[in-house]
């Protein structure tokens, strides 16, 4: 009951999920449900790292350095449409929110043949649980990669800056905004692949990668419903 925030029982100062979750990662589901009152505690936890409680005579400020995965549904429950100006009023936050995450991708509710490969798979593959020394050596590995140190070459500048250049001048195609904010989400993200493989310095190679992975983020699936309509 203490949603993103805090709230206060009694005496006591409830922390809730994102200072919970400090120096680790949130995971939100139908973040759209999100209360009024976590909206600027979400903002100020993505953007410096904390939250702040006032309310009556308390005044506090709380940790809340978190990495957040979260997922949400459209205005109406699905996309309908294929042009942009139509799909943003669908869209459930505003820019700044958007614009707080490194990538955000845009899903559409599976066709009939999708919806027929995802039934398949459901009933025929076989899902392997972790087992516990999986989960334990996982935990490790993350727990020891998180203070690995990655430099960010300046020579692979011209690459990041050219693929940015290349996607200004298609920026009213895309549903977000393509701010500063997300040219540090490719390095972090570039960055982020360099410390999974214990590299000291990010490659070429991997800031490929993450561009690839950003440009399908920005294509918005196609309606067939709709464009057969």
């Amino acid at each position: 009951g203490v949603g993103l925030s805090a709230a206060k029982k009694g005496k006591e100062l409830i922390k809730g999920l994102l200072p919970r979750a400090n120096h680790g990662v949130a995971c939100i589901d139908e973040l759209n449900l999100m209360k009024v009152k976590d909206r600027g505690a979400l903002l100020n936890a993505m953007e410096k790292g904390f939250i702040t409680y006032d309310k009556g005579t308390t005044h506090q400020q709380i940790e809340a350095d978190v990495r957040i995965l979260a997922t949400a549904n459209p205005k109406g429950d699905r996309f309908i449409g294929n042009k942009v100006d139509f799909l943003k009023k669908q869209l459930p936050f505003d820019p700044a929110l958007l614009s707080r995450f490194h990538i955000v991708f845009f899903i559409r509710r599976p066709s009939k043949e999708e919806f027929r490969t995802i039934t398949k798979n459901l009933l025929t593959k076989e899902h392997k649980s972790l087992s516990s020394q999986d989960v334990t050596f996982i935990k490790e590995y993350i727990t020891h990669m998180a203070d690995h140190e990655v430099k960010f070459n300046k020579k692979l500048e011209p690459i990041v800056t050219n693929f940015f250049d290349n996607l200004k001048d298609k920026e009213d195609d895309y549903l977000v905004e393509l701010s500063p904010r997300l040219v540090l989400g490719v390095v972090r993200m570039a960055k982020a692949a360099a410390r999974m493989q214990g590299l000291g310095e990010v490659s070429k190679d991997l800031v490929k990668e993450v561009l690839v992975a950003f440009d399908q983020s920005l294509k918005i699936a196609t309606d067939t419903a709709s464009k057969k309509k």
